[in-house]
């Protein structure tokens, strides 16, 4: 069964309950087709400004050959102008979607290749070492030590708490630095889309690998 015919019932709630089920456990098994889902009001809109040009032209067509036809072949003529215009909407709706599949899914691809041939986690031996708690640790040994373990929010909120409590410029520079390859990481593997914060954090920092993980956060965000 070709559930991509049915996308327009199932986003209206046309579908029989039955019916539906089928095609909610197809999504679950093409990614495609819950892609095109996710998608369907962006390329509708899309799609019924393009028909709109196409059907204002069919209609200037057809007025200059009236005088070559009935005037009762006129409510046929109208009749088949709908028709078509729900032909052309699908047509363009399937074919503007399988587009934004495609296009989706070869950024993805593109991204997850960056990310994989460039990127290397900031390695600290004194963090990798340390134990599990953070209990007696300074302030930035404790974010050093939730980023060696990418638990990202703890190591957010350290950073914060960092930032309020000092003001000595190398320490806020190491922070910094970490703070923008967590916010790197949260928009790779989690997509928090956190680009920018990222791009910010890496731009307060005056550590050399600060300007190269910049470039890869701007490099990541255009996909």
């Amino acid at each position: 069964m070709d559930y991509y015919e049915y996308i327009d019932d199932y986003i209206s709630g046309k579908l029989s309950d039955e019916l539906k089920l089928d095609f909610e456990n197809a999504m679950k098994l093409d990614d495609s087709l819950k892609l095109a889902v996710e998608n369907y009001d962006e390329a509708k809109s899309i799609s019924e400004g393009l028909l709109e040009i196409d059907i204002m032209g069919t209609i200037d067509k057809l007025s200059s050959e009236k005088n070559l036809q009935k005037q009762e072949e006129l409510p046929t003529s109208k009749a088949s102008i709908f028709t078509m215009r729900r032909i052309m909407a699908a047509a363009s709706i399937i074919g503007l979607i399988a587009i934004a599949t495609w296009w989706l899914g070869n950024n993805d691809k593109l991204q997850e290749e960056l990310w994989t041939k460039n990127y290397v986690q900031i390695i600290d031996p004194d963090a990798v070492k340390s134990g599990d708690g953070v209990e007696g640790k300074d302030p930035l040994a404790t974010v050093k030590h939730y980023y060696a373990r990418n638990y990202n929010e703890e190591c957010i909120e350290a950073v914060d708490q960092l930032i309020q409590n000092t003001d000595n410029r190398d320490t806020l520079s190491l922070a910094y630095l970490y703070l923008g390859d967590t916010y790197l990481k949260r928009s790779y593997h989690q997509g928090t889309n956190q680009w920018k914060e990222a791009i910010a954090a890496f731009e307060k920092s005056n550590e050399k690998d600060a300007i190269k993980r910049k470039q890869w956060a701007i490099d990541l965000s255009s996909y």
